[in-house]
């Protein structure tokens, strides 16, 4: 059953990225730069966002991220061309490194210690939902809204 679900998903990702790839007017595989810049964000900014949240505030790197994400996202739904559209996911690899981490500071220094547990899980949930809801949401709004 398991590997029923995985081909599934794999087929919506093949069909996804063929769409996106005809949008843009090249080969499907070319696209892979895009996910692979979003990947590099992530990379070179993770390590780093403890060090920031220290020097400028958790919250306020926090905020900053979410902002970064959202602006990567809007530029990536007005992208025309791969180059955008990779910077664009850059931008949002850059703004999803900071906002994972950071959260999980946040919630380490204000929550007590008896509650920790229960606020890791609420921060959780979102990790869980998204990759269940996305594609499902995604689809619908291509498919009927766009």
């Amino acid at each position: 059953m398991r590997d029923v679900h995985r081909k599934r998903r794999r087929e919506r990702h093949r069909h996804c990225d063929s769409r996106n790839a005809r949008a843009f007017g090249r080969d499907p595989v070319t696209l892979k730069v895009a996910v692979t810049s979003y990947v590099l964000g992530l990379g070179i900014f993770i390590p780093i966002c403890g060090w920031v949240a220290d020097r400028f505030g958790a919250r306020t790197v926090f905020r900053t991220a979410i902002g970064i994400f959202v602006v990567g996202s809007l530029l990536c739904a007005v992208s025309t061309s791969l180059g955008p559209f990779t910077v664009a996911r850059f931008i949002q690899g850059v703004g999803g490194a900071m906002m994972v981490p950071v959260g999980r500071i946040i919630i380490f220094r204000s929550v007590r210690r008896s509650d920790f547990i229960r606020a890791m899980n609420y921060l959780a949930l979102p990790a869980m939902l998204g990759p269940a809801v996305g594609p499902l949401l995604g689809g619908f709004i291509t498919t009927y809204l766009h």
